[in-house]
């Protein structure tokens, strides 16, 4: 396998990603930003809600939807999608 460290987006690692948002919301400049996050992601929504509210006022949104594996029987289950807005 070919090395890709150098090409991994800092959304790739926990402690980066959580920084990078603190950089988008800091540098955002519109009145309303929209984030849409998985619930299956590295970051939690309390995390994400704290970061974001530092900002602004959130409103938040949990949109559960059927998660799917290829080829994999299972139970269903569910996972969510998360609006920030």
């Amino acid at each position: 396998m070919r090395e890709y460290s150098d090409q991994k987006s800092d959304f790739c690692n926990k402690e980066k990603a959580e920084r990078g948002l603190e950089i988008i919301f800091s540098q955002a400049q519109c009145s309303t930003l929209v984030l849409s996050y998985n619930s299956e992601g590295l970051l939690k929504k309390e995390n994400i809600l704290e970061k974001a509210s530092a900002f602004g006022s959130v409103d938040f949104y949990d949109i559960p939807y059927p998660h799917f594996r290829n080829n994999i029987h299972t139970e269903k289950s569910n996972i969510s999608e998360y609006l920030f807005i």
